[in-house]
């Protein structure tokens, strides 16, 4: 068995109360979310009409695409993980995952809460820690089938070169990396994923400027060199034709919000 290796990368960890500032606000975003809340209210409504209360106490994974409208008619406390996985869960379907809480993932949301409240730099690590050991315990409860559809190593290998580039790479590097013919590998790459080697590459760093946008401070001119634009006004262009608004609109628009 081919080992599999799930890069957890943490972009905040937090602990707020939830109000009607939630309510219709999309689910969609670039990265993974880990939510408990405590105390009633609070739903995610998915664009096929289903719904899911989130419960008190329980663990809720949210996948970056999976597509709908939060609810909320009460005010639960609300703890949050946003974060992002490596490529190889690129395979698993878009949904909610509804997880149970142990004692131990309990105690761990405790000692979270208690350092994010402090926000003495010393305790940044051990917060860092302890939140990447909550978040591969609730990961673990995932079930097994839903990795079933297997992703030719070759293609993996490829996907993960393309999240981890600060550029776009051409199909036949992609390509030799993978050790087979550039159309080969084209079509292989198609096939596995439902996308070219391009639009896939596209897809991530337009995912990686939207969390730089909403979690880091860094300038649009960053943002641009960061991810692979040949400048701002390359990357503000592809920004808004892709996710509907400008880097600064959408900025100003995730913001809004309490974090």
């Amino acid at each position: 068995m081919e080992p599999f290796l799930p890069s957890v990368t943490l972009h905040i960890v937090n602990c707020l109360q939830l109000g009607p500032w939630w309510r219709d606000m999309p689910v969609k975003r670039s990265y993974w979310r880990l939510y408990q809340n405590q105390g009633e209210g609070a739903s995610i409504l998915l664009k096929d009409g289903r719904e899911v209360v989130i419960e008190p106490g329980r663990f809720y994974l949210t996948t970056p695409e999976v597509d709908g409208l939060f609810k909320c008619e009460g005010c639960p406390r609300h703890f949050y993980i946003h974060f992002g996985l490596t490529a190889a869960y690129d395979r698993l379907r878009d949904c909610v995952y509804s997880c149970s809480a142990t004692a131990e993932a309990n105690a761990l949301v405790k000692e979270i809460v208690v350092l994010v409240k402090s926000k003495v730099e010393g305790d940044a690590l051990a917060l860092s820690l302890d939140a990447l050991q909550l978040v591969a315990a609730t990961l673990r409860q995932i079930p097994p089938r839903e990795f079933e559809r297997i992703l030719d190593s070759r293609i993996l290998g490829a996907m993960t070169r393309i999240e981890t580039a600060e550029r776009a790479l051409r199909n036949c590097d992609l390509a030799k990396g993978a050790h087979l013919a550039t159309n080969a590998f084209a079509r292989l790459f198609r096939q596995q994923t439902g996308k070219s080697p391009q639009e896939y590459s596209l897809d991530k760093r337009l995912a990686r400027a939207a969390v730089m946008l909403e979690h880091g401070g860094a300038d649009l001119k960053r943002i641009a060199e960061s991810c692979g634009f040949c400048d701002v006004c390359h990357f503000s262009r592809t920004f808004k034709a892709n996710c509907g608004m400008t880097p600064a609109a959408f900025r100003k628009a995730r913001r809004a919000f309490p974090v």
